[in-house]
């Protein structure tokens, strides 16, 4: 049976293919996580159930380094999506009983996606059951003997019929118009299963998804900063060149439709990062705006912690005369809106699940607090940076080099919502190359895992 599965496309789980080979990898497995809001490691057992039960299988070194890659036929890789898709929305309705590893190869065989919607607060799936509520031995039967051979020596013909018993007697297998409504426990997002009209296999479009484009600007200084972005873009990912910067582009799905993410490595520097968001809005014309990257705690911040900058100093603007040294500390803040959504943010405290998985330790906080800009290195708290700080931006708690420059853009491009969002990769002491070797991509993950917490939560633009 060939099944509509336009809507694997439609949400950027793989990128459009012609061909009959697909490339199945960790980002893939990454975005269904975010759509399901359920956990990575978690559904990686859903994963590798579902690509035994098509002969194939991940090695354990991929699994504990999370960087892998597959080169499946395309109805494969689709089947294995649909069929992640269907176990984890049967596991939130109430067939939790079920061990996963059987779930994942039963589900498959009752029912067949037809489309998918994502809504502000749901995730609907339109499915049809393969064949309404079995109740006879012999489409159980059918069914059974469709098992992959090691499953079925692990679980007899009665074992595999009290299982579909439980999810009739969940209200989950069998045929209705009306569907089943509950929250999923503990996640954002709830989860329906509506069963499709029988005419709907032959007549239903490919997909129902609303793909609304609004686009999001992002900028970063440094190649980690910039790979810790890129693992959150959907694909397929494309590249576009505008006088002298690359953009890559890919989709990410907000709370009621898709996101354009357009991300550029600026390099260091205020003024840098200001040139390059201004060509980035020329470009794109984009909604919001965000600087997303690493930053030296000053104060009140743990490494790997993350801080939304309320408000920059320009802490190097200043008059310099014969008997003295006048600062004139200069401000830029970040969009109201943004700093609301921020505070939101950490207030949930849910965005660390969106961080690489071998990056939270210790758990990662985060904090909406002004933060100072300028080009110095600063290495020591008794330094006369330091003292500068002390005495003018007393409230700062973290330290960068291109903050300032950027929101200074953001404030002659109005229209433009922005923020910048720093995870602390070191500290005024103790800085060493090992220390930054490690503690940069823990950075850098935690403050993109926040930006894009951050950005799903956000209402797609009218």
């Amino acid at each position: 049976m060939t099944e509509p599965a336009g809507w694997i496309e439609e949400l950027g789980i793989l990128p459009p293919s012609s061909g009959s080979v697909t490339a199945f990898d960790e980002s893939s497995v990454d975005h269904i996580a975010y759509l399901l809001d359920t956990d990575l490691r978690d559904l990686m057992v859903t994963v590798q159930s579902l690509l035994r039960l098509h002969d194939r299988a991940l090695p354990t070194y991929a699994m504990r380094t999370g960087k892998w890659s597959l080169d499946l036929p395309t109805a494969v890789a689709k089947s294995v999506i649909t069929g992640i898709v269907t176990t984890t929305v049967l596991q939130a309705l109430g067939a939790d009983s079920v061990p996963v590893v059987v779930l994942s190869l039963i589900a498959p065989l009752l029912f067949a996606v037809k489309r998918v919607e994502i809504r502000a607060s749901d995730l609907v799936v339109h499915a049809s059951l393969r064949q309404a509520a079995p109740q006879s031995e012999a489409s159980l039967r059918e069914l059974y003997e469709r098992l992959p051979a090691e499953i079925a020596a692990e679980m007899t013909f009665l074992q595999f019929a009290d299982v579909v018993d439980r999810l009739s007697q969940a209200g989950l297998a069998r045929d209705g118009k009306r569907g089943i409504r509950l929250p999923s426990r503990g996640a954002r997002r709830g989860f329906l299963l509506t069963f499709a009209e029988p005419e709907l296999s032959s007549a239903a479009p490919s997909a129902s998804v609303t793909t609304r484009t609004a686009t999001v600007v992002i900028c970063t200084a440094i190649e980690t900063e910039y790979l810790a972005v890129l693992r959150h873009l959907g694909k397929p990912v494309s590249v576009r060149r505008h006088r002298g910067l690359v953009f890559e582009t890919g989709n990410f799905p907000g709370a009621d439709g898709n996101w354009q993410i357009a991300l550029t490595q600026t390099g260091q520097g205020n003024v840098t990062a200001s040139i390059a968001l201004d060509r980035a809005v020329m470009v794109f014309e984009p909604q919001i705006a965000m600087f997303v990257g690493v930053a030296g705690g000053r104060k009140d911040v743990r490494l790997g912690d993350v801080v939304a900058a309320e408000t920059v100093y320009d802490y190097e603007s200043a008059k310099d005369t014969e008997i003295e040294y006048l600062p004139r500390i200069k401000t830029q803040s970040s969009s109201l809106s943004l700093v609301s959504e921020a505070w939101a943010t950490a207030r949930a405290d849910r965005w660390q699940g969106r961080a690489k998985a071998d990056s939270i330790a210790p758990r990662p906080e985060a904090v909406v607090k002004p933060i100072a800009s300028g080009s110095r290195v600063i290495a020591d708290t008794r330094s006369g940076t330091a003292q500068l700080l002390d005495r003018y931006c007393g409230d700062a708690v973290a330290v960068d080099k291109e903050s300032y420059g950027f929101l200074q853009a953001l404030a002659a491009n109005p229209g433009i919502e922005g923020l910048v969002v720093r995870g602390i990769s070191d500290l005024l002491t103790g800085k060493d190359e090992d220390s930054d070797q490690y503690w940069q991509p823990v950075a850098a993950s935690h403050a993109a895992a926040f930006a894009f917490d951050l950005i799903g939560r956000l209402p797609h633009p009218a």
